[in-house]
């Protein structure tokens, strides 16, 4: 079915559409049948200039798909000129039904009371209705306003001379469609007490707003993800550049030449040795000396992370990979691109990641979690452990494959009890990097660094770190007060003393706590959080470091800074 409207000198001519001139072709009219949706929205087609006449005003077809005589036809009217909600407010009596038919958009003559007197030909398409019908109440086109808001937004208009808002009409079919209202009275003294609402579709501008809305939130998560590359990036950089090996030893001397032979080389390398030798601090120290200085040190510890997480952090995942898995995720393969990849306690990797990392070593390619392809990488490994890593494979429990692979090139880090002539050279450093910031200098006396030299030092040079840490905390005077009472007093005796540890000499794990704890409180008068807090200082965060207060019964001192309050 095809009208035209407002062309009379059209009405005798052959009403095909290619009679009328409004297609050239059937494949062109094909094109303009697949631009419509079943119960979709009126389609305006601008026709060029010269179809039907010489005039050089464009003609407008508002079409739409419906059913008719049980098949499918288009439903349309061809305008000459465009017609605005404004125009509609003056258009005469007889020609009314004609004009609001040709608005560019959707239309209704409501009166004070809000009936609907008329409605637009576009909208009784959009909203599955036709002529034969009675018109429904505006109550029941419009979803969002019930009578007591219609009524305001009529007074409103009434007023101002217009208003505006955004709703939803609801279909025949009951789906919605999201529109841009404009009530504005009519002057015509024949439309007296009448209003014409006017309306736009906004479904194309809602889903613009969300296909913005986002892309704004990927940005900012991929924003988020960059800043915090940037971040571990900036980490590892600033923290390969500022190695400092202390040792005056001979026996470290071998150590130190191993990493000037292997620096310069892109050879595997496995560094063994007991927790707290410094491992870490070798690995820097040969990737701060190789050509690949400029390029990240990313640094894994195969033992702090569960097996799962240990494979998510080693080669990544992909957006969707698993549940939870929102954005694509960069492993530390990638992150060390061109670079070193430093993984630590290598003899915790589970078996089943240890046949991905060979994978690795063997081509130099790996792929991420969730993803189709593979990557191609150029990292150089450097691996290290406090496990005999023979006797794991001899277990069962490391692949031999892989052992072979690492121990491309070994250094053994000795234990610290091993170099007892490094202790005063790095007691002298960690006084220097962990004394108070005012100034203060402190001395050593040469009987507890005798003390020290005699002390088996498990935990090795972390643990003398820790102990010098703590001296600093607890010394007021001039000299170092180096206590050793962690520790079994047959371990603080020179080797081969006759020493006696009775129970009365033992205190329970917990004192011990709550003594330490007492003692950084006390110099920091107080302060638990913050930039010089107990927290700080004990390396723990604030909250964990309240809540092991409440369990050992601390209080604070009353001089304390921090607003918060362990109780």
């Amino acid at each position: 079915m095809l009208s035209v409207a407002g062309q009379p000198d059209l009405v005798e001519m052959d009403r095909t559409v290619f009679g009328l001139g409004i297609f050239h072709n059937p494949a062109e009219f094909r094109g303009f049948l697949l631009s419509f949706k079943q119960g979709g929205a009126t389609r305006r087609l601008v026709l060029p200039v010269g179809r039907f006449s010489n005039t050089r005003k464009p003609l407008i077809l508002f079409a739409t798909r419906i059913t008719y005589a049980n098949s499918p036809a288009i439903c349309g009217i061809i305008s000459r000129t465009r017609i605005d909600g404004e125009a509609a407010k003056y258009i005469p009596e007889e020609d009314a039904e004609v004009v609001i038919d040709k608005l560019n958009c959707f239309a209704m003559r409501i009166d004070e009371q809000g009936n609907v007197l008329s409605i637009n030909l576009p909208l009784l398409i959009e909203l599955g209705l036709d002529r034969t019908q009675p018109l429904p109440a505006l109550t029941e086109i419009d979803a969002e306003q019930n009578a007591q808001d219609i009524a305001s937004h009529l007074r409103s208009a009434m007023t101002r001379g217009s208003v505006t808002y955004q709703t939803s009409f609801q279909r025949n079919n009951n789906t919605l469609i999201p529109v841009e209202v404009t009530i504005k009275p009519l002057s015509k003294i024949a439309y007296k007490d009448q209003y014409m609402i006017t309306a736009f579709d906004l479904t194309g501008r809602r889903a613009e707003e969300r296909q913005r809305q986002t892309l704004e939130i990927e940005l900012e998560k991929l924003s988020t993800q960059l800043e915090r590359r940037s971040a571990l990036m900036n980490d590892k950089l600033s923290g390969q550049i500022s190695y400092k090996i202390v040792s005056q030893s001979p026996l470290y001397d071998k150590v130190l030449q191993q990493i000037n032979q292997v620096a310069a080389t892109d050879s595997t390398v496995l560094i063994t040795g007991e927790t707290g030798t410094g491992k870490e601090l070798i690995a820097r120290a040969i990737h701060a000396l190789s050509l690949r200085a400029r390029r990240p040190l990313v640094i894994l510890n195969c033992g702090a992370l569960p097996a799962d997480l240990i494979e998510s952090e080693l080669f990544g995942y992909r957006k969707g990979a698993f549940t939870g898995a929102r954005g694509d995720h960069l492993g530390r393969f990638e992150l060390a691109d061109e670079g070193t990849l430093f993984l630590d306690e290598i003899g915790e990797m589970p078996m089943l990641l240890q046949t991905r990392l060979l994978r690795v070593l063997q081509d130099g390619e790996f792929t991420p979690l969730g993803a189709k392809e593979s990557i191609q990488t150029d990292v150089r490994i450097i691996a290290a452990t406090n496990r005999n890593l023979r006797e794991r494979v001899s277990e069962g429990s490391f692949r031999s494959d892989l052992y072979f692979r690492l121990n491309v090139f070994p250094i053994h880090s000795p234990a610290l009890r091993e170099r007892p002539e490094d202790i005063p050279a790095l007691v002298a450093h960690f006084i220097k990097k962990h004394g108070p910031k005012n100034g203060r200098s402190f001395r050593v006396r040469q009987e507890d660094i005798d003390r020290l030299q005699a002390y088996p030092f498990d935990g090795n040079v972390r643990e003398l770190e820790n102990i010098i840490q703590r001296a600093l905390i607890v010394s007021d005077g001039e000299y170092l007060d180096i206590s050793l009472d962690r520790a079994p007093k047959a371990a603080m005796q020179p080797l081969g003393a006759n020493t006696v540890l009775t129970e009365a000499d033992v205190i329970t794990f917990e004192e011990m706590q709550r003594r330490h704890i007492l003692s950084v409180l006390h110099l920091t008068e107080g302060k638990v959080s913050g930039k010089d807090g107990a927290a700080k200082l004990l390396g723990l965060n604030p909250q964990t470091l309240f809540s092991k207060m409440r369990k050992l019964g601390i209080n604070r001192p009353s001089g304390r800074t921090s607003g918060q309050s362990p109780k």
